[in-house]
């Protein structure tokens, strides 16, 4: 991972790219404390529901939309963050994390209620990778279409959505209750 991140640094675009390195490990640091933090909280989740038949359909239908919520961040944050260690030089940037910044606020929305601390870690998330973009982006002279990327995160989000959904299915596969489609 580091070795990847390190030809940045040592590319031909000099001190410009150096700045670039730190804040890559920097956005690395984001994602490993959110995604710690819920994989705690999923480990907590799943073992207090492990007998859910002395809960109420509406509490089983509120934990299973809490879980889906935080496997979607989870599962987004974990692919992400093989994108971003596969990044070698600064051209990659741009091309390889424009969709991450309508995703990570998306992803920041969509944990608010349950855990408001990761969803303003998100937030920080998604401004240092703009942050990132851009300057990489201002440093190789590329240009990017905002619209497509938006669509890239959209998509993106519904594979990762679909993957929760199995995921939920696995873990539960005797709940007999209609299981919410969204997350």
């Amino acid at each position: 991972m580091m070795e990847s991140i390190e030809t940045i640094s040592a590319g031909t675009c000099g001190l410009s790219s150096i700045a670039i390195t730190p804040r890559l490990r920097y956005s690395l640091s984001i994602i490993d404390e959110v995604v710690e933090t819920v994989e705690s909280e999923l480990q907590e989740i799943h073992s207090t529901n492990e007998n859910f038949e002395v809960y109420s359909e509406e509490t089983i239908l509120q934990s299973l939309e809490i879980q889906k919520s935080l496997f979607l961040v989870c599962l987004s944050l974990l692919e992400l963050k093989k994108r971003v260690q596969t990044i070698q030089g600064v051209r990659a940037v741009p091309i390889t994390l424009l969709f991450s910044v309508p995703m990570t606020r998306y992803l920041s929305s969509a944990i608010f209620d349950i855990n408001p601390s990761c969803s303003q870690k998100l937030s920080e998330l998604s401004i240092s990778l703009g942050s990132l973009i851009m300057d990489s982006a201002i440093i190789v002279g590329a240009s990017f279409d905002l619209k497509a990327a938006t669509k890239q995160s959209s998509e993106f989000i519904d594979e990762v959505k679909l993957m929760v959904n199995s995921k939920i299915n696995k873990l539960y596969p005797n709940l007999e209750i209609k299981k919410p489609d969204h997350a």
